[in-house]
């Protein structure tokens, strides 16, 4: 699943979670698997692990950017800046691509 279909039919309900007892638990879930890939691409003397932590890395940092995401496009949604995500478009590969103007 795209990040753009996400925010086209789920956002305002992902947020809630991640805001939630159980989202704050995913939350600290990750930030746990963070400091753990950290370790690794700090200590590991094997180039394959650091390779594989600096992947991990990249990923993990989006998941804990999607509360952000998110907040900023509801937000900009709401004021204007950013034109609502049409699911349809998101099929035609065309979504997000254009702002209010």
């Amino acid at each position: 699943m795209s990040l753009n279909k996400l925010l086209s039919q789920a956002s305002s309900q992902t947020l809630k979670w991640l805001e939630d007892p159980q989202g704050s638990q995913f939350n600290e879930l990750i930030r746990d698997w963070i400091d753990a890939e950290e370790r690794k691409l700090h200590s590991s003397p094997d180039d394959v692990e650091i390779f594989r932590a600096q992947g991990a890395l990249k990923y993990l940092g989006m998941i804990t950017r999607l509360h952000q995401d998110i907040q900023s496009y509801l937000h900009d949604v709401a004021t204007g800046k950013r034109k609502k995500i049409d699911p349809k478009e998101i099929e035609h590969g065309v979504a997000g691509l254009g702002k209010s103007s």
